[in-house]
């Protein structure tokens, strides 16, 4: 019942950039030393403004500033804007950084089912 409503709930967009990493999942940095994206998805979320203290993969106690329910995977360090490509400002379609609303996914946790079929998907920005 939960996932269904969730699965219902999912009637939100937003843009999602997955950070690049190397076939070690190392983050690929640019030429400052800063992470690189790959191309922007957007996707049918459930999007919640809302504080949630969560552990991050760092073991480091954070405080969220959304969380986001997807129905795909998404990485840790990736980033998400709200809304759908009409809110990506013109040339700032690689550079989520500099976009305002872009957030981090600080955190990413896929939860199986009771019956294991299907999956919970939240990402803490």
């Amino acid at each position: 019942m939960t996932i269904r409503i969730i699965d219902t709930s999912r009637n939100q967009k937003a843009v999602y950039w997955p950070v690049t990493t190397d076939a070690f999942g190392r983050i690929v940095p640019d030429n400052f030393s800063e992470p690189t994206f790959g191309p922007p998805v957007v996707l049918d979320v459930m999007w919640m403004d809302e504080v949630e203290v969560f552990t991050d993969s760092k073991g480091n106690t954070r405080q969220s500033k959304a969380i986001v329910f997807t129905g795909v995977d998404v990485a840790n360090d990736g980033m998400m804007l709200r809304g759908d490509m009409t809110n990506v400002p013109a040339g700032f379609t690689n550079r989520p950084k500099e976009i305002q609303g872009a957030a981090l996914i600080r955190k990413f946790t896929k939860v199986p089912t009771l019956k294991g079929d299907q999956y919970v998907r939240k990402a803490y920005l």
